[in-house]
């Protein structure tokens, strides 16, 4: 076939989502032609195939190309390549749409005595050590125990507790709905979590742990993907898009309002601050740490992104730990000029290998979520 004589199209589809626990159903994609770079589809229109890919940490991008005789009309060709996706999706959807099948990992505790540069660490702990998925480690305020979302038999994530003076796990939800991001807020009283429904919605829902009384919050947001409670009255959200998106709402609210886009999916609240920090990616080689103060409505730039990492958490003293795989760096505000320090090294484990952290509000104890050793 003569290219120059024919309709080239080629047809994106993306998976607007960073997070590889979570699963999703909802798509992008747009139709260009190749000969003319015209855009025939608008970006913005949804297709719900049923796919997922673990691997994608910042999302999927997949370009499928194909060409036919110029004779084609212009629908005739959209109509065929998307009868194509439409077969290739109920085939991949006949698989299972779990993170369980897709990803193995496991949450480790250890022991830290944090002094000045330094960090050291003992007693690591496996505390699931199973096949499966075991993810998103949140502490209680005392430190006492600490919740996370796990995928098991019933191919469902929910979330357990995990107590870690007696070394016991307990499930606190059992839905058919998925579960993810358990967070303490109001003092502990209630539960928050990222709940994705079957249709593939994912809404901020509270739980009161007195009775387990479930409620949507901010019922006109549906693809939020992680949370960061500011205070009891606010939240940070990561919004789902192409960018991601950070937003601000108030719980009592139905929408959320837009601060900032190419964010990473990590938030955490400024320790004594009304405010958030987050990665925010001006492309896909720049990354820089940024904190937004909810009173002035201004993002300020702190340094660049510890490399390669996509998690990190505050210390108390403003300062900020990050890292992965093997390495735990930390950012110490008042000494910038030395940016990322190296404080922890667990190169002597062999296999070892995190990408996610959490610390308890006594600064005593780390949570690291671990790929699982085959």
């Amino acid at each position: 076939m003569n290219l120059d004589s024919a309709k080239i199209l080629a047809i994106k589809i993306f998976r607007p989502i960073n997070l590889p626990q979570q699963i999703t159903k909802l798509f992008f994609f747009e139709a260009k032609d190749l000969t003319t770079q015209q855009l025939w589809v608008p970006l913005s229109v949804q297709m719900p195939l049923l796919c997922y890919n673990a691997n994608a940490a910042n999302g999927i991008t997949t370009s499928i190309g194909a060409s036919f005789p110029s004779s084609l009309s212009r629908r005739n060709v959209l109509n065929l390549m998307l009868f194509t996706f439409v077969i290739i999706a109920l085939i991949i959807s006949s698989f299972p749409l779990t993170a369980q099948a897709q990803l193995n990992t496991d949450i480790y505790l250890i022991d830290i005595n944090l002094k000045g540069d330094n960090l050291n660490y003992s007693n690591l702990t496996n505390i699931t050590n199973r096949q499966g998925y075991d993810n998103q480690p949140h502490f209680s305020s005392g430190g006492s125990h600490l919740l996370y979302s796990s995928i098991r038999a019933d191919e469902q994530a929910d979330i357990y507790k995990y107590e870690i003076q007696r070394g016991e796990t307990k499930q606190l939800t059992n839905t058919k709905a998925n579960e993810f991001s358990p967070t303490y807020f109001k003092g502990g009283k209630f539960m928050s979590a990222v709940q994705q429904d079957v249709d593939s919605t994912q809404h901020l829902i509270q739980l009161k742990l007195k009775n387990g009384k479930r409620k949507v919050l901010l019922k006109n947001e549906k693809l939020i993907g992680y949370h960061s409670w500011i205070n009891h009255k606010e939240v940070a959200l990561f919004i789902v898009g192409e960018p991601h998106e950070l937003h601000r709402a108030k719980r009592r609210a139905r929408s959320a309002t837009k601060i900032d886009d190419k964010i990473g999916s990590a938030l955490q609240k400024v320790p004594y601050r009304r405010a958030v920090g987050y990665q925010f990616f001006e492309d896909t080689a720049t990354c820089v740490m940024k904190e937004y103060y909810y009173k002035t409505k201004i993002a300020k730039t702190i340094c660049s992104c510890a490399p390669k990492a996509a998690s990190f958490v505050y210390l108390k003293n403003g300062n900020i730990i990050s890292g992965i795989g093997q390495q735990l760096f930390l950012f110490n505000k008042k000494a910038a000029a030395k940016g990322w320090v190296l404080v922890a090294d667990f190169s002597d484990i062999p296999g070892f290998d995190f990408y996610r952290i959490a610390i308890n509000q006594q600064e005593t104890q780390m949570a690291l979520v671990a790929y699982r050793k085959e």
